[in-house]
């Protein structure tokens, strides 16, 4: 059995980081998800509820993973305290130079080694075109989560659907 998870928020829906802030408002803790153009997968956890803001927000609860080609978590290093930051342009997490950064089509991407989570470009490559940006309330990446550790013969196909718009 497989199931395709099918990752909504990319430039054929035309959403924009400002939509994105406003639909995130009181979702709580949210992991995002990102499919650069060389097929990579990584993302971050964030515990705080998304917000516009000119300064870093969150807490150590926040960190950065990759998912593909390896699963590997990087968590907060206890350097800074720059988690999260969203603003009108862009949104980052990790600073110096953000261990991911989107800009506000989430249209380029770029990852860096950030000493806020002590990660490596988690990317493809240091700079990448977003191919598909999902962000996921926690409970529902919880539920997927269980889904597949519970169903042994359940794969996971997180590569762009060339079906959708």
């Amino acid at each position: 059995m497989t199931l395709t998870l099918i990752l909504t928020l990319t430039l054929t829906l035309a959403l924009t980081l400002a939509l994105t802030l406003t639909r995130c408002e009181g979702v709580g803790s949210t992991v995002l998800l990102v499919l650069d153009g060389q097929g990579s997968i990584f993302g971050a956890f964030s515990g705080d509820a998304w917000r516009v803001d000119k300064h870093y927000y969150g807490n150590g609860e926040s960190f950065l993973f990759t998912v593909h080609p390896q699963f590997k978590v990087y968590p907060w290093t206890r350097a800074n305290d720059h988690f999260v930051l969203a603003a009108h342009d862009c949104l980052a997490f990790g600073s110096e130079d953000a261990g991911i950064y989107l800009d506000s089509a989430f249209e380029f991407g770029s990852s860096k080694p950030s000493i806020t989570y002590g990660n490596p470009t988690l990317g493809s490559s240091p700079e990448f075109k977003c191919i598909k940006v999902e962000i996921l309330p926690l409970f529902l990446a919880l539920t997927l989560t269980l889904i597949v550790a519970l169903t042994p013969s359940l794969t996971l196909n997180l590569t762009p659907s060339l079906t959708q718009p």
